[in-house]
C-alpha cells in the first residue's frame, strides 16, 4: 500500500474522474512506486550509485547459488551491504564495521520490518523520515545527518531508507526459490490471464491494475470468479514454462516442511475479489494449509 500512500498523500480530493498522480519532485506522472525507483530524474544522483551498488554486490552474492543453506551465511552480508548503502554519505568510514554485525534477515524472516521509520507527514509529496532504525544493529539513520536532494527540499535519506525498507523486507524471498513466494516465479503470467478488461494507466488489463488502478479510478469492472479455471486460458511455451516452475516451488515447499512433520497442502487460487467493494482484489498466490 505504500506506493498507493505516495500518490495519494498530496491528492486534494478523492472522486470518480480526477485522480492527480504528479510527482512533486520531478513534476512527471508517477503511475506506481517504481516512479520513484526507477524514473524520477530528481533522484537520479541518489538512485544510480544505491541501484549500482546493490546490483554489483547482489551479483557476487547469487551468482554461486545451488538453492542451499549456504547462501544464507552470505545473506546477511548482502542485508548490511544495502543498509551500508543506504546511510553512505552519513555514517564516518571509521563505524562501517559495525553494518559487519547488522543481522536484519532474522526479521524478515519472522516477517517483521528490518528497518523501523518514523515518518512526519507533510501536506504535500513524500512524507519525511525523522528517523531510520535498522532492527538488527539497531544503528540510528538521522535526518539531520543527511544531505538534500539537489534542486529539492526532499532529504536524501528518505529516499534510501524507503528503498532499503522494500529491498531488505523482500530480500530472503529473493535469494532462496524455497522460501519465495509460491506464485512468484508466474505472477506475470498470471498478471496477463487474469487481469481482462480492468484499464490502468497504459490501458493494458492487468492484476495490478484491478488492485490499484482500479480503485485509484472506481473502476468497477466486470464481474469475476474467485477461482479460474486456468484450462481455459491460451497457453504459451512461457505460461507453460511457469506454471511447471511452480509446481516445483510447491514440491520444494511440501519437501522443506516435512522435514519438520508438518504436511502442508496447497489450493492453488487465482484471484478474490472483496464482495462489497470489487475493485479491490488480490491474488493470495496458493491457500496453504497443514495438518
Amino acid at each position: 500500500m505504500l506506493d498507493t500512500y505516495l500518490l495519494q498523500i498530496h491528492k486534494q480530493k478523492f472522486n470518480k474522474y480526477e485522480v492527480d498522480s504528479t510527482c512533486l519532485l520531478c513534476q512527471n506522472g508517477a503511475e506506481d512506486r517504481k516512479h520513484f525507483l526507477i524514473q524520477c530524474v530528481a533522484l537520479d544522483s541518489i538512485r544510480s550509485p544505491f541501484l549500482k551498488t546493490l546490483h554489483e554486490k547482489t551479483t557476487e552474492v547469487v551468482k554461486d547459488v545451488n538453492l542451499t543453506d549456504a547462501i544464507f551465511e552470505q545473506s546477511d552480508k548482502l542485508l548490511s551491504l544495502i543498509l551500508d548503502c543506504t546511510g553512505y554519505q552519513v555514517i564516518p568510514p571509521s563505524r562501517q564495521e559495525e553494518f559487519e554485525a547488522c543481522r536484519c534477515i532474522k526479521f524478515a524472516k519472522e516477517v517483521k520490518a528490518p528497518i523501523k521509520l518514523e515518518t512526519e507527514v507533510r501536506s504535500l509529496g513524500l512524507a519525511t523520515v525523522m528517523l531510520a532504525q535498522c532492527m538488527g544493529c539497531l544503528h540510528k539513520f538521522r535526518l539531520e545527518s543527511s544531505p538534500k536532494v539537489q534542486g529539492s527540499k526532499r532529504y536524501d535519506i528518505n529516499v534510501r531508507a524507503v528503498c532499503a525498507v522494500w529491498i531488505a523486507g523482500k530480500s530472503d524471498r529473493l535469494i532462496n526459490n524455497s522460501t519465495s513466494n509460491l506464485a512468484n516465479i508466474w505472477m506475470h503470467i498470471r498478471t496477463n490471464c487474469v487481469g481482462g478488461k480492468v484499464h490502468n494507466f497504459c490501458n493494458r488489463g492487468s492484476l495490478h491494475a484491478r488492485c490499484y488502478g482500479g480503485a485509484l479510478r472506481m473502476n468497477l469492472g466486470p464481474l469475476w470468479s474467485c477461482k479460474l479455471n486456468l484450462s481455459v486460458i491460451f497457453y504459451t511455451r512461457h505460461t507453460r514454462k511457469g506454471m511447471l516452475g511452480e509446481d516445483t516451488t510447491i514440491e520444494e515447499y511440501k519437501l522443506k516442511n516435512s522435514k519438520e512433520s508438518e504436511n502442508v497442502c496447497v489450493e492453488r487460487i487465482a484471484l478474490v475479489i472483496q464482495s462489497t467493494q470489487i475493485f479491490l482484489a488480490g491474488s493470495p498466490g496458493d491457500l496453504i494449509s497443514t495438518s
